[in-house]
């Protein structure tokens, strides 16, 4: 069969000006003509024109038989499956994806292989620490379309750290850098220095907590409590203080009478034994309270005590039969009975006593007679006045012998 060439012409024009097009398993139609439906006649005159071996269409590729073959043969294009169809149309679907997508740090619940060619999506997620924007990738005739990998999320984006904290990204967390004076997840607490025992840490004191500037190193003061101080190099209040030594002046000296008695250049303490107890020697009258004291600051110890050796003037009467003598230095007074009297008293009122001789026993013949004031006549006294006590102002008596006695 021949075609004429007012036929050959056109039916190309019909073709070079195709308009139409059928999708999925057809071919692009030139006005009313339908590729692939034709004579082979049809065919051979295209192939006239254009001297080519094969025409495609959207997902089909149209193969002209050489003459010595009768007929055609459709054929689908790349990205589609289906069978070759010799004088017929062919059947092409779009390729399925047949492999999960390439996505870094994707994790596939199901498999998306096999997942629809004409633009089916499969869905993943990503793993821990990782994000994605869609969570979605599309497959278009057997290739995955270009898709982000999963990307590592910031956990550091919203600031967790406080106080100043530097936060570290890890991957699904982050880690917070603290400074000296902070600690935890979030640097939220504080060191606090003097949460242990407060008197382990700063004895006799109050401990004040501080901020930290050196990792690990412990930051804390003390202030000591009244009567404590620090030894030099230390923190801690454990050295009571102390005043200097206490010098007895003229006359004191320490109060025996009770416990707490000073002595000559004793130390007193701030806290355990700030205190002692003085008096006067003998010969020396007080003034002041008689006590020597320590203050809390320590330093020179405190008393307004004072002895002052006694004199007559402390004195007003030394008694009957007495009188005042100062005597010697550091004795203060003594009151000195009078003559033919004994009970001499230093610095107080002296009681004096008449001295009396040993008993005058008589002899034989003996009798006493007694002068009388007013004349020289001696009176006889009965005898039986023997071992008379003679005193100072008493002091004599006068005897005789019986008749015929000689004195």
């Amino acid at each position: 069969m021949k075609f004429s060439r007012f036929a050959l012409e056109r039916t190309l024009e019909q073709y070079e000006y195709s308009t139409r097009a059928l999708r999925s398993n057809t071919i692009v139609m030139p006005r009313e003509y339908h590729y692939c439906k034709k004579s082979p006649e049809y065919f051979i005159a295209l192939e006239h024109r254009y001297n080519a071996a094969s025409y495609s269409t959207k997902n089909m590729k149209v193969y002209v038989l050489s003459s010595s073959e009768a007929g055609y043969k459709c054929s689908c294009d790349e990205g589609y499956d289906g069978d070759d169809v010799s004088n017929g149309a062919a059947t092409c679907i779009a390729t399925s994806c047949d492999a999960n997508p390439t996505i870094e740090y994707a994790e596939f619940s199901t498999t998306c292989v096999g997942t629809d060619g004409d633009g089916g999506s499969c869905t993943f997620s990503c793993s821990a620490g990782y994000e994605h924007e869609t969570n979605r990738a599309i497959c278009n005739l057997g290739e995955w379309d270009d898709v982000d990998d999963c990307t590592e999320i910031d956990e550091c984006a919203d600031e967790p750290c406080e106080n100043d904290g530097t936060c570290e990204d890890e991957v699904n967390g982050y880690s917070c850098h603290c400074d000296a004076d902070h600690y935890g997840t979030h640097c939220a607490e504080t060191h606090d220095d003097c949460s242990g025992d407060e008197t382990e840490l700063c004895g006799y004191g109050t401990c004040n907590n501080l901020e930290r500037t050196e990792e690990d190193v412990a930051a804390y003061s003390c202030t000591c409590d009244d009567g404590w101080s620090q030894y030099e190099g230390e923190e801690e209040c454990t050295s009571e203080n102390t005043c200097n030594a206490f010098a007895f002046t003229e006359g004191v000296i320490g109060d025996a009478s009770n416990d707490d008695a000073c002595s000559d250049n004793i130390v007193l303490t701030a806290v355990n034994d700030n205190s002692c107890d003085l008096t006067c020697d003998e010969g020396y009258k007080s003034s002041g309270t008689a006590e020597v004291t320590c203050s809390l600051d320590g330093g020179s110890p405190e008393s307004d005590f004072t002895c002052t050796e006694m004199t007559c003037d402390d004195i007003d009467d030394c008694g009957d039969n007495a009188s005042c003598d100062e005597g010697n230095s550091g004795d203060g007074f003594v009151c000195l009975c009078d003559d033919g009297y004994s009970g001499d008293t230093y610095n107080a009122e002296a009681t004096c006593e008449e001295n009396t001789c040993d008993a005058f026993t008589f002899e034989d013949g003996m009798l006493t007679e007694s002068e009388e004031e007013e004349g020289d006549e001696y009176v006889e006294f009965e005898r039986g006045v023997e071992n008379i006590t003679l005193s100072c102002y008493s002091n004599h008596m006068n005897f005789s012998c019986y008749e015929n006695i000689n004195q």
